[in-house]
Formats: structure tokens, sequence, C-alpha cells
């Protein structure tokens, strides 16, 4: 499972993320350790909160690309910029755009 990916790119901590999700931090940080498995609903909270898919939060590789062709200019210059970023700035990026949507979405 991805969770603990998004854990690390959220920018919050493990005590903040159980919180906005409404579980104990002990459940939350046994979900991270994967020494338990959040049920169907817990999953589905999880992919809301960290706006995803529960494919993505559980690993699973998509097997289309997306269409950019209905993209404005500004999104596919984004996009065009990401792709020449190295690894530790594309985090860096993500992890800000994440805060980003987090923020627009409340």
């Amino acid at each position: 499972m991805n969770l603990k990916w998004y854990q690390k790119n959220s920018g919050k901590t493990i005590e903040e993320n159980a919180k906005n999700l409404g579980i104990p931090k002990s459940t939350y940080n046994n979900y991270l350790r994967e020494v338990r498995e959040p049920d169907i609903k817990t999953l589905c909270k999880f992919a809301d909160y960290f706006n995803t898919s529960i494919d993505n939060l559980c690993g699973h590789k998509t097997k289309g690309n997306i269409n950019i062709d209905n993209f404005s200019e500004l999104k596919k210059g984004c996009i065009y910029v990401l792709d020449k970023l190295n690894e530790s700035n594309t985090a860096i990026v993500f992890g800000y755009m994440t805060h980003i949507l987090q923020e627009q979405n409340k």
C-alpha cells in the first residue's frame, strides 16, 4: 500500500492526518506500518482525503495515459516543466501542489 508515501508527502504529521481522518493515531499508525489493513470504507476515506484513487492508494498501476488534449496551455506548460525537474524537486513541487489542493478543497 502507498499510504506511507501519501503520509510522507502530505506535509502533515501522523497526528494531524489521523485527527483530520477522524481515526485514532494508533490505528492510523498501524495502517502505515501495515500491521493492520483498512476496510473499504476507510480506504475510501483515505482516497478522498489524499485526493487520489483507491487503486493508487493500494499501489495498482493504471493502464491508460492521461489525455492532455483538452488541458489549457498553462496546464500543459506545467506538465512540461515538471517533466524536466529531477526527482527531488519533483517531490517538493508535488508536496506543495498537494497542500494547495487540500486548501482549495476545504
